[in-house]
């Protein structure tokens, strides 16, 4: 769905598979319900004393039924939005989280460098609207739940009075209806937020290819006189670094990307994280002169001193 928009460069198996699974269950339950609806109709419709009021019934029952399964549908689909808005990453003021070292490997001195310092953070507003909702409409549904199902039943013969008159099952056709709908629409708007959602999200958070080129660049990762990496100062591989710390190396697919992981990963002293990511890449991409030269570098950085 995301690449009939052009919005990932290359498929995404994880979003196909997603996709799939959307189509399948929307054309499944769409066809029941639309059958339900249209099954209740019909049998509200014969029997009747006239053609004309046969076609009378069979339109009501069909739009009010249209109405019930769309409307709580909607509804059901901004519940499902608010449990499945994808959380941040919260990182504490002037931190960013990185893996801890491998183990083995001992952590590099803290004071010979700093990681770089992001200059702003994620507006998370709208997931903090989204906890408070939540949990604000489960208690307020758990302290209710004796009195519910009879205020469900209130509305249902309200709105068959005011519209079907006891045709087509009347109240009880509207809550079935109403539950079908709405159990529909909040998978969509679960499953479509858990997925499409987070990883439109992700597509301005994870690093572009001018990212990985500056972060993997050896002449950006430098060794002080203890051969110990130091903080960048250029303000595009503070980015590039920032952007990489903040992810996994799993979710890098190519030899550069994986080099320029395990490059920030050394300016952020990450020593043992850093060697294992940048041999991996070098592995790949054995012939690359640049992962070679990463390479050395981490790996002189990761020797005792004085050795």
């Amino acid at each position: 769905m995301l690449n009939v928009f052009n919005l990932l460069r290359k498929p995404h198996t994880s979003m196909q598979e997603a996709n799939a699974v959307q189509g399948k269950f929307l054309a499944g339950w769409g066809s029941l319900l639309g059958i339900a609806i249209i099954a209740s109709a019909l049998g509200s419709a014969i029997g009747q004393d006239s053609s004309t009021h046969s076609v009378q019934v069979f339109c009501q029952v069909l739009g009010i039924g249209i109405v019930v399964a769309g409307a709580s549908a909607m509804v059901a689909w901004l519940l499902g939005l608010l449990f499945g808005i994808p959380r941040s990453i919260t990182n504490s003021p002037g931190q960013i989280p990185v893996p801890a070292p491998a183990a083995g490997v001992a952590p590099a001195n803290s004071s010979s460098a700093a990681a770089p310092q992001p200059t702003s953070r994620v507006n998370t507003n709208l997931e903090d609207i989204s906890d408070w909702l939540t949990k604000t409409l489960i208690g307020v549904g758990l302290t209710q739940l004796t009195s519910l199902p009879h205020k469900l039943w209130q509305y249902a013969s309200i709105l068959d009075h005011a519209s079907l008159k006891g045709q087509g099952g009347g109240a009880v056709f509207i809550l079935s209806i109403a539950a079908a709908g709405g159990a529909g629409g909040f998978w969509v708007g679960y499953v479509t937020t858990r997925t499409i959602l987070t990883q439109l999200f992700n597509l301005f958070d994870l690093p572009n290819s001018n990212d990985v080129t500056v972060a993997a660049d050896p002449d950006n990762l430098k060794l002080d006189a203890n051969h110990k990496p130091v903080a960048s100062t250029d303000p595009a591989v503070q980015k590039a670094d920032q952007k990489l710390l903040g992810m996994t190396v799993d979710q890098l697919s190519t030899p550069i990307g994986v080099a320029a992981w395990g490059a920030a990963q050394a300016r952020a002293l990450n020593l043992g994280s850093a060697l294992q990511a940048v041999r991996q890449a070098a592995a790949a991409a054995p012939s690359d002169d640049d992962i070679k030269e990463l390479l050395s570098k981490i790996e002189t950085a990761n020797k005792p001193p004085g050795s």
